[in-house]
């Protein structure tokens, strides 16, 4: 058999494996078109898989003062410093009333979670306005004060009274939800607790295992996310300063910032780095005490912004909205600024930011729950925020050969890094993150159906770094093919 034979075989092979594989695969794939760089497979060329529109960055987890802009079709960039929050507007209610929903935005959509065994998500169909509710996919059992995140294009909810159970679905695109993975239970039955979603790891913290101070939870679990949206084992990362019956949490510049109170109390509140291996270190108490408890949290725009909450005299709960600014070195916070209320007393309301808005929805007033939703703009200072973080991932649909991932950006003055990890489709455990690199290409070489990668940026407070598209080299064909046809 000559090599021209097998050479053009080859070539039939590859085209027939890439079509067949573009059909059937499970993600979408914005670009794929001939890398500039040279390769040894066949035909001289890598695929490249790229995001680089603004759909694309949509589907990464937006934390840390990231925001994603539509400026030149898509840019991922540091948001201005948020401040203010403008007057609210009602929107569309959701479909049942709940005294204590848990809400999270991801990729245009608001979601509404564990009202019972009820979740339900809303387009954002122009800037601040909510279209109709969808009812989603039920929860393997009714929960309440439950609590939930997002992550890389999944959800995650954990807990809820008398529950320990942990569940995951993947969003899809239009807003809705795939089936819901029941993973591993969490070692006790948490209410009143937060959960926080951040550099590949699911945190439960705090909160209660009954209604007294005696029965609370001082303990951090934390459990590794993996690329099919389970999780592995929880362990203990830590424990919190003091025992509280209500929590609230936020992740920020690579710390872990708690709010703590007895149930109606003011609460405390603390600040901790987080380790790369997910471990809580040594806390400091920032002493900015908040005037009120149970009110819905949010963080956006290097800020942490609180609506509603409880004065500890039913059945008057608050209408107070409160903003922080965040330190992007240490995640201590300022102090609180009181702005525009939010239309009705209302104790455990959902609240969500996205794209310069915030949303609040559902809640109670000791008496009953209700099925209100409002929404209110975000202002900004013309500063921009110190540095922030953003996380995305490729799914190949099967194992491929990456080559390198490549990203296009302008650190206008400030500093931007990439780093790495990837994961098999046998193994969906992800590998220790590659050390960050200024420059790419990155040099990957790796066998891989999952890579994720984290973009991390500084400011110097005048401009933003922007970074406006990403993008991996693999080989054309499928790995388990023989040498010779690769």
């Amino acid at each position: 058999m000559s090599r021209r034979f097998i050479f053009v075989i080859s070539l039939l092979v590859m085209l027939v494996f890439v079509l067949t594989w573009a059909a059937s695969a499970q993600v979408a794939l914005p670009i794929m078109r001939a890398s500039t760089v040279s390769s040894p497979a066949v035909g001289g060329v890598f695929a490249s898989i790229t995001h680089t529109t603004q759909a694309d960055f949509r589907r990464g987890t937006v934390m840390d003062g990231v925001q994603v802009s539509n400026d030149n079709g898509g840019e991922i960039r540091l948001s201005n410093l948020a401040g203010a929050s403008g007057n609210w507007t009602t929107q569309i209610s959701i479909p049942v009333a709940a005294g204590a929903f848990d809400a999270v935005a991801y990729d245009g959509y608001v979601f509404a979670v564990a009202a019972g065994d009820q979740t339900y998500s809303a387009p954002i169909v122009s800037p601040g306005t909510l279209g109709n509710w969808q009812t989603l996919t039920v929860l393997p059992k009714s929960l309440s004060r439950a609590r939930s995140a997002v992550y890389n294009g999944y959800v995650f909810v954990v807990g809820g009274y008398g529950s320990t159970s942990v569940y995951s679905a993947r969003i899809n695109e239009g807003g809705t939800l795939g089936q819901w993975n029941t993973l591993n239970d969490i070692p006790y039955a948490l209410w009143n607790h937060a959960v926080v979603a951040y550099n590949g790891f699911l945190y439960a913290l705090g909160g209660a295992y009954g209604f007294s101070v005696a029965e609370c939870n001082d303990a951090v679990y934390v459990a590794p996310i993996n690329a099919d949206g389970t999780i592995g084992s929880w362990t203990v990362a830590g424990h919190l300063p003091r025992t509280c019956v209500w929590t609230a949490a936020f992740a920020n510049a690579g710390h872990l910032t708690v709010l703590l109170s007895s149930g109606w109390s003011i609460p405390y509140e603390y600040t901790a780095p987080l380790d790369p291996t997910g471990a809580v270190g040594s806390w400091t108490d920032t002493s900015h005490l908040l005037p009120r408890a149970e009110f819905g949290w949010t963080s956006y725009g290097g800020s942490l912004f609180v609506a509603g909450g409880h004065n500890g005299v039913c059945p008057t709960s608050e209408t107070i909205t409160y903003q922080a600014f965040l330190s992007a070195t240490t995640g201590a916070m300022s102090g609180w600024s009181n702005y525009n209320p939010i239309p009705a007393p209302r104790q455990w309301p959902g609240m969500a930011a996205y794209e310069s808005y915030l949303f609040v929805a559902g809640g109670g007033d000791c008496s009953q729950g209700y099925a209100t939703a409002w929404s209110a703009p975000i202002y900004f200072a013309t500063t921009v925020v110190d540095a922030g973080s953003y996380w995305h991932r490729f799914d190949l649909g099967s194992d491929r050969r990456v080559r390198s991932l490549n990203w296009i950006g302008q650190a206008n003055g400030g500093s931007i890094e990439v780093s790495y990890r990837f994961a098999t489709n046998g193994n969906p455990t992800f590998s220790a993150w590659s050390a960050p690199s200024s420059g790419g290409p990155m040099t990957i070489n790796q066998t891989a159906r999952y890579l994720e990668y984290q973009v991390r940026m500084t400011s110097d407070r005048l401009a933003s770094p922007v970074v406006s598209e990403i993008w991996l080299n693999v080989d054309p064909l499928a790995t388990f093919l023989p040498a010779i046809l690769r």
